[in-house]
């Protein structure tokens, strides 16, 4: 894969962030060799899909649940916290839409690829490991003092 989806994507999720959360990412490439056997059970899963002509490729993104409430209580106005479950999973879905529209709008202005909706579910099993087994590429961010992980896959359409 391109080096240059890895950059635009570290880039959206640090502007991104920072701009609409108020929390600001510090990546840390070695945050997910510290983390691989750490359990994902209650983290927040998201992914969009992009593709065109016969490519596509997948974002993926993760967060434990302090950082999912406290993003999401950031987007809302709201306590972190003081939002329920589904609430949170929104606000997630958002954040994603958010990062993945930014990373398109840096790889392709022209409008070739074709943007999926985000989707989102809550972790009930599993490692850190095991999510990073999915991706090509991963980035690891430490937000607020918490881990925040997102990966690259790509595959024919």
């Amino acid at each position: 894969m391109e080096q240059d989806w890895n950059r635009a994507l570290r880039t959206s999720i640090s502007d991104v962030f920072a701009t609409m959360f108020f929390v600001v990412p510090e990546w840390d490439p070695e945050l997910t060799l510290r983390l691989g056997s750490t359990k994902a059970t209650g983290w927040y899963e998201g992914w969009v899909d992009f593709a065109k002509l016969d490519q596509a490729i997948r974002v993926w993104v993760w967060a434990p649940p302090e950082l999912a409430a406290e993003l999401a209580g950031n987007i809302m106005a709201a306590v972190p916290g003081s939002l329920d479950t589904e609430q949170t999973l929104d606000a997630f879905r958002e954040m994603l839409n958010m990062v993945a529209g930014s990373l398109l709008t840096s790889m392709d202005p022209l409008g070739s690829w074709k943007m999926g909706l985000p989707q989102g579910r809550l972790l009930s099993q599993g490692t850190v490991k095991d999510l990073l087994k999915q991706v090509q590429e991963e980035l690891a961010f430490e937000a607020e003092g918490r881990p925040f992980l997102a990966g690259l896959k790509q595959t024919k359409a």
